[in-house]
């Protein structure tokens, strides 16, 4: 049983080094939901230690990701409530609770799809720029609505996600043209709408999103085109209302340079500097579409003063997943 434990463990550990950079917070998030299920599931009591240790690896890989963040404080917080039936060998509970988180983000993206997909016009051209599951949903409702559109996509580096996205929207049977991120400007004079998707929505308004975003929605504020920020709920971060910043991220340049031009390049003194994220201002975003409805970048501190009440009650998930660990310790040497 162990090794079939550690098995478990070794390949949902394998996938997020391998994917965690690269997929969208919200794929990340059901892919992180569905390898927790299946651990527990198929391991039971004994796999709460890995599960444990499993979910700190998913907040470290993408600390920008604050539905992942939300995802673990809301699953965690409620430990007492299924560990005590877990004492007795009884991890039903447990497994209830991730299902219900599934179903939860599951729901979200649907609902705020289909709220996104009514600012859809018939004949739109769209820009979008990197992989956002909830743009991509947000098309494809649109599409199954009737309504014909067009999508203009920056390639997205330096993941380049933006061929993936283009390549998921040309099954759809929409037009979809693919370019250099530096034509964003060139592009834009032809496009209706600009919609992205968010890695997190700060206190301000704020939106932490794919490198590059920010510019993209400079240009569209520069030519008076709409930009529409598509977004569960579960991505406003209560920290930032405390100061608390969201860590900016970088890569390593092989993911765009080939290693012998890194190696010529650092001999002659070039320094290679590869973000992944940035920040656009509240200022450049017209609309922040969520499950509950269409809201201005202003009103997220009222949403959050909904969610968490004022001053917001934040439980640190580092805490959280430290006093879990003891919890689990308990039910497992039990």
């Amino acid at each position: 049983m162990r090794d079939h434990v550690e098995e478990l463990f070794s390949n949902a550990i394998k996938e997020l080094n391998e994917k965690g950079k690269i997929l969208s917070s919200t794929s990340l998030a059901l892919i992180m939901l569905s390898r927790a299920e299946e651990l527990v599931s198929r391991a039971g009591v004994n796999s709460l230690w890995y599960l444990a240790e499993y979910l700190d690896r998913v907040t470290k890989v993408r600390s920008s990701a604050i539905l992942l963040h939300n995802i673990v404080r809301e699953f965690l917080k409620r430990s007492n409530y299924y560990l005590e039936e877990a004492k007795e060998g009884n991890i039903d509970r447990v497994i209830q609770e991730i299902v219900k988180l599934r179903r939860k983000v599951i729901n979200s993206l649907q609902a705020l799809s289909a709220i996104a997909s009514k600012r859809i016009e018939n004949g739109d051209v769209i820009m979008t720029h990197g992989y956002s599951t909830s743009v991509f949903m947000t098309l494809k409702a649109a599409i199954k609505e009737g309504k014909d559109i067009k999508v203009y996509i920056s390639e997205s580096r330096p993941f380049s996600n933006g061929i993936t996205m283009a390549e998921n929207l040309e099954k759809l049977g929409i037009e979809v043209t693919l370019f250099v991120d530096s034509a964003m400007r060139y592009f834009m004079k032809g496009v209706n709408k600009v919609l992205l998707g968010a890695e997190a929505v700060t206190a301000n308004g704020a939106v932490v999103g794919k490198v590059g975003s920010s510019l993209l929605s400079l240009v569209a504020h520069e030519a008076r085109v709409r930009v529409l920020i598509i977004s569960s709920i579960m991505k406003f971060s209560p920290e930032t209302f405390f100061g608390e910043l969201i860590e900016e991220e970088r890569t390593t340049p092989n993911v765009m340079f080939s290693r012998s031009t890194i190696a010529e390049l650092r001999k002659l003194g070039v320094k290679f500097y590869v973000p992944v994220l940035d920040f656009t201002p509240p200022e450049y975003i017209d609309l922040i579409v969520t499950e509950r409805g269409i809201i201005a970048p202003q009103a997220v501190p009222f949403v959050v003063q909904e969610l968490y009440g004022w001053p917001p009650e934040i439980f640190d998930v580092n805490e959280l997943l430290r006093e879990f660990k003891l919890k689990v310790k308990e039910v497992v040497m039990k």
